[in-house]
């Protein structure tokens, strides 16, 4: 099976100011680095990241299987950041 490794911003609208720049790109050096690892877990399709509508940065798990199959395998906070999953169903190569 391919994996297609994908970014999502969904519910990210366009940040201004520094501290909200800095922010995002704190998510990118943590998505980098958590990436391979998350990705060996089956039912993991991709990892992105967003702002939730509080304001509140996240960092998000796009699965496959339904959410009660994986949850246990996965962290729900990384260094601090939250983590949402979201189902996007199984991403295959065109």
């Amino acid at each position: 099976m391919v994996r297609i490794v994908w970014i999502l911003c969904l519910g990210l609208i366009f940040a201004t100011g520094a501290d909200m720049g800095e922010s995002i790109k704190d998510l990118q050096t943590l998505r980098a680095e958590y990436e391979p690892k998350l990705l060996e877990t089956e039912g993991v399709e991709g990892i992105g990241f967003g702002i939730r509508e509080d304001g509140k940065k996240v960092l998000k798990i796009y699965i496959s299987a339904p959410e009660e199959a994986v949850r246990a395998k996965l962290p729900a906070e990384l260094e601090r950041e939250d983590v949402e999953l979201e189902f996007v169903g199984e991403v295959k190569a065109e």
